[in-house]
């Protein structure tokens, strides 16, 4: 790749765009990415946008700033504005219980004596609520947000509110209904006649428009077109855009929450939006997070604000350092652009910041110097943790650590300053840089009474797992283990195709596998709370899940994530 040029002030931006062409040009065709666009703005002034590569690869349409993509959940941000526009004329309070508004939402909890859950807290992914409602998310003939709400009576809680981060696209989607019954009209249409148009953002919206149908970009996997399954969690996830109706979205923000002639928000409003709301819950570490904004500070540069996004095979980044007016948008159509997109935006993020103020962005931390740990205090690490990658058994070899997650191995090495650096192993056993471990620094804290497992993302520590140890298992689950077929999908695109549940070194192991354009497997641990129901153990994302099991005519049915899988007892 290029090395970035010294940038000084005066210079303009001109350097800048020369190198960032060629950086782009080169890490597409290492990452065999289809197509891109990106736009970098400057307080009221888009000062580079352009696409590079394909919108459609089979007619040869090349991908410009006016391209539309699926921003996927950049589009929370949006969402989240449209609540605040509500909040501000008093027609919502965010700290009252979302039913007060919603009579209709009702679902379980095993927390009693928690707090509500409320419109903040959905907005800062501390609502409790299941990651997911997996059925019927993303399908051909999606179902309405209404018809949504109403099939989670029977669902649970993951976690009580205000407990941890964890991450919740069905939280977004309860507060896209809420706006529908304060609005009295679709989602679709409010958000696109009272937010996106007052912004001049002319070309975007939450449903696909016959109008732009020119502009819309394709989706590939491996250079193969994907078909593009409706997302029923619009308030989520479903907005499609350019990277030039974006940069109106972010002048919009830099103006103090004015757009043109027209405020928005209010600045009050826009700075309640943009402050850190997660103070004081230890278990999410460094992680800071506003309303739906993601939050971070580095120092010499001052708060940087985001989010990203995914759908099917689209990948976004939206990047700005509030202090100086300066955002990177970055939009993919492909799964190759999955980590690209972010390095991109980054990247192209850091450069503007140089190329504005004449002097370097602050680089990383140099990695500690490693070091030696005797037997003793490496078995204080070692035992199985939920993480991010599904359930980890983490063992001493030697004068390091492995991570074995199914069939592969990560090498854990200590350094000086108490984290561990990652490799992946080649061959089963010779350590080596890959993506994406080559920069992944972990460390280990108790924290909360409980052993997590931490990665240091830019400088700042997020939760990555929790040491979890194996529980008694009642015999009703024992004599369920086996594979269970997903029986109510229906038209999903993407769904649970199944479950396979199996004992391992005293854990209950459910292997969940996705169906979609990039099929994988989950492992998660489940933790028997009666002989009828299981949750996921760890902390997080789709965990805290509720898992529960029938038996009725001869076959055991198991229900989760809204989906029945059954298993014949007679097989």
């Amino acid at each position: 790749m290029p090395k970035r040029p010294d940038f000084t002030a005066g210079t303009g931006y001109e350097v800048m765009v020369a190198y960032l062409n060629n950086y782009i040009e080169r890490s597409m065709k290492k990452n065999k990415v289809v197509g891109l666009s990106i736009a970098l703005v400057d307080d009221q002034e888009v000062v580079w946008a352009r696409g590079f590569g394909y919108a459609d690869l089979a007619e040869g349409i090349p991908a410009t700033k006016n391209t539309l993509y699926r921003v996927g959940s950049i589009s929370k941000l949006i969402t989240a504005t449209a609540v605040m526009q509500l909040a501000q004329a008093g027609h919502v309070d965010i700290d009252a219980p979302v039913n007060v508004y919603l009579p209709e939402f009702t679902i379980k909890s095993r927390f009693p004596d928690t707090v509500a859950i409320t419109a903040r807290n959905i907005m800062t992914h501390h609502s409790g609520l299941p990651s997911d409602y997996l059925r019927g998310m993303y399908t051909r003939k999606p179902e309405s947000l209404e018809q949504l709400i109403a099939g989670l009576k029977d669902e649970y809680t993951a976690f009580p509110p205000d407990f941890v981060f964890s991450y919740s696209n069905l939280g977004m989607s309860i507060l896209g209904r809420l706006i529908e019954e304060l609005s009295a009209r679709s989602f679709a249409d409010y958000m696109e006649h009272e937010v996106l148009v007052p912004m001049g953002m002319d070309r975007s919206s939450f449903v696909r428009r016959d109008d732009l149908e020119g502009l819309y970009a394709k989706g590939y996997h491996n250079r193969k077109e994907q078909e593009l399954f409706c997302l029923r969690d619009m308030p989520a996830g479903s907005l499609y855009s350019n990277v030039v109706d974006m940069s109106r979205f972010m002048k919009m923000i830099f103006a103090g929450g004015r757009a043109g002639d027209t405020q928005i928000v209010s600045p009050e409003t826009l700075a309640r939006m943009l402050s850190v709301q997660n103070s004081g819950i230890p278990l999410d570490l460094d992680l800071k997070i506003g309303l739906n904004w993601m939050i971070s500070e580095k120092p010499g540069v001052g708060a940087i604000i985001g989010h990203d996004g995914s759908a099917v095979a689209f990948f976004s980044e939206m990047y700005a350092i509030t202090d100086r007016k300066l955002a990177a948008i970055v939009l993919t159509n492909c799964v190759e652009g999955a980590d690209m997109a972010g390095q991109v935006c980054m990247e192209a993020l850091e450069s503007l910041f140089e190329a504005k103020i004449g002097r370097p962005f602050p680089g990383k931390k140099e990695p500690s110097p490693g070091i030696t740990l005797n037997e003793a205090e490496l078995a204080t690490y070692e035992g199985y943790y939920d993480t991010v990658f599904g359930v980890t058994s983490i063992g001493a070899d030697g004068n390091k650590l492995t991570a074995v997650i199914k069939d592969r191995s990560l090498i854990l090495e200590p350094r000086q300053d108490g984290t561990f650096s990652v490799s992946s192993c080649l061959f089963g056993f010779l350590p080596r840089k890959t993506p994406p471990f080559d920069e992944m620094v972990i460390s280990f804290q108790d924290v909360a009474g409980r052993r997590v497992m931490a990665g240091n993302r830019n400088d700042t520590l997020v939760l990555m797992g929790t040491r979890i140890s194996p529980v008694a298992i009642p015999p009703a689950w024992l004599k369920r283990m086996g594979r269970y077929i997903n029986a109510t999908h229906g038209d999903d695109g993407i769904y649970i195709r199944g479950i396979e549940l199996r004992m391992e070194d005293g854990f209950l192991l459910a292997d969940a596998t996705m169906a979609g354009p990039q099929e994988y497997t989950m492992t998660l641990a489940l933790e028997p709370l009666s002989d009828s129901q299981a949750v996921v153990m760890g902390l997080g994302r789709n965990r805290g899940n509720t898992y529960s099991a029938t038996e009725e005519r001869g076959w055991t049915t198991l229900h989760a994530c809204g989906y029945d899988f059954r298993i014949s007892e007679q097989e």
